[in-house]
């Protein structure tokens, strides 16, 4: 595999897994600490809608994925930074 700006296909491989895992994780972070209504409007009317009924599918689907995302993600995260801490230390 040609190699990108010094790096093998490993390490790419690693970085790329690495950052994917960590936006997903923070991602989940999100909807979970917002109640499930991260994506669904700006900031400014969070706040608003928080109670409001009609967004109730629009919770258990933020509060759904992040669930999922925290069940499956994690091991993914975790490997792969240990896979980078020891491919960082045998440089």
């Amino acid at each position: 595999m040609e190699q990108l700006a010094g790096l093998t296909g490993f390490e790419i491989f690693l970085y790329i897994g690495l950052t994917v895992s960590f936006l997903l994780l923070f991602l989940a972070a999100c909807f979970k600490i917002t109640g499930g209504l991260f994506l669904a409007r700006p900031p400014q009317r969070f706040q608003q809608d928080r109670q409001l009924p009609k967004y109730q599918k629009e919770r258990r689907a933020g509060i759904a994925l992040s669930r999922l995302i925290f069940k499956y993600i994690p091991p993914f995260f975790i490997g792969f930074l240990l896979l980078t801490i020891w491919q960082l230390w045998l440089h």
